[in-house]
Formats: structure tokens, C-alpha cells, sequence
């Protein structure tokens, strides 16, 4: 299938192989409905054994044009914003089967990330922390956060209950060519009483540096 605006579609997978004698044991195409197939690349995932909810497969990515319910959105139905930017996107999965979490009620079990100009967005690394907290670092060209200023792009990073698939809290780190890397959280079970999050990046070298609340040094 041709999605609009693009050429052939891509879609993004998830295996999961016996450890003892690695032998499949399930694998879950990840991509968007019949309609809106687009393009998908599944570049994060996290086993999560002791959530309140029971174990879940949290896996995360980057998605153009694709919808769907396994990618953030409703069944079958257009993209809002267009169809030709990339947006991320966390979805929990079943642990035995692959298939799509049972929801908690009403609550959502995949979210989409997408920035307010229709930039492209790109989920570059995930951190799972005991007890249903996810922290999802990426890079945008455009504004994810709604209180941010500037529009040329960054990095972001956000905090998501994945009980209900909310965000807690948002911040990005300002300037076109700002890239996010990689993140580690201390376990809420550490003995040093911190919560402390930790963000690689990267500048480009003629940036002047980041401040405290994440925009750019004058």
C-alpha cells in the first residue's frame, strides 16, 4: 500500500524469542489500520514485570502517517495535524501474546507525542521506572511543549503515568540541532532516597549553552 504524501509503507515489528533455547514465541506487526498505513519504526522496548496493572511489553517509536489503535490513535481514522510529519508514539502490549493491553476501564493504553506545529518528532530514548512511570526523551523540530517559546525545535523530554497513558509533566530543551540521547532513572526502591533523572544530549557547537529551565543561554 501507498500511504499519502510518501512513497511505500513501512511498519515496525516486535519479537519476543524463548531466552533458554530461542525458539519465537509471539511476534506483533506494529502498524497503522487498513486506511493509514504510513510508516512505523519501533526503536524502544521494556518489560515491566510489577506494574499495579501486572506485567506488561511497553515499547516506544516514531510513526509518519500511520493510525491506528496500537500507534496512539482511534481506529481507522485520519492522523489529526497531517499525515506527513513524524510523530512518536508508547503503546503497552500483552507480555504472553503481544496483542494489545487489556485498557483499565476507559484509560488508554498507547499515546501518541506530537508537536504543536506539526514538526517531526522522534523518540529517541525511554526510561521505565518501577510502579507504571515511563520518561520519553526525543528531538523535535517543532514546539511539544505548549508553554515553550520558541518554535525551531529541540529536544523534549516528558513524564507518563502508564496506568492511564497521560503525561505528568513536559519540558524541552531549546534550539534547532538539540538532540536527546539517552536517559537513566534511579529505581524508586534505591536506598538513596533521590528520584533523580539523568539526560544525555547533544549541542551543536555554536549553541550557547542551556539554562536551568531548559532554553537557550543569551
Amino acid at each position: 500500500p501507498v500511504s499519502a504524501g510518501h512513497s511505500l509503507s513501512t511498519s515496525g515489528g516486535v519479537l519476543a524469542v524463548d531466552a533458554t533455547n530461542g525458539s519465537t514465541l509471539w511476534y506483533t506487526e506494529i502498524t497503522g489500520e487498513t486506511d493509514f498505513p504510513g510508516d512505523v519504526r519501533v526503536t524502544h522496548v521494556h518489560y515491566a514485570p510489577d506494574s499495579r496493572r501486572g506485567a506488561f511489553v511497553l515499547i516506544a517509536g516514531s510513526v509518519r502517517g500511520a493510525s491506528g489503535p496500537l500507534l496512539g490513535t482511534n481506529y481507522n481514522t485520519p492522523v489529526r495535524g497531517g499525515a506527513n510529519d513524524w510523530d512518536g508514539f508508547v503503546t503497552k502490549l500483552h507480555p504472553e501474546t503481544g496483542e494489545l493491553a487489556n485498557p483499565f476501564g476507559a484509560q488508554d493504553v498507547s499515546i501518541r507525542i506530537q508537536s504543536l506545529n506539526n514538526g517531526d518528532d522522534w523518540i529517541t530514548a525511554v526510561c521505565y521506572q518501577d510502579r507504571d512511570k515511563a520518561y520519553v526523551l526525543g528531538t523535535t523540530t517543532g514546539k511539544v511543549f505548549s508553554d515553550h517559546l520558541d518554535d525551531d525545535g529541540g529536544a523534549f523530554l516528558m513524564k507518563v503515568d502508564i496506568d492511564t497513558m497521560q503525561k505528568e509533566w513536559e519540558i524541552q530543551l531549546e534550539g534547532l540541532g538539540v538532540l536527546g540521547t539517552a536517559c537513566a532513572i534511579e529505581s524508586q526502591s534505591s536506598n538513596s532516597g533521590k528520584n533523580f533523572l539523568y539526560v544525555a544530549g547533544v549541542l551543536p557547537v555554536d549553541h550557547p549553552g542551556l539554562d536551568v529551565e531548559g532554553n537557550r543561554k543569551e
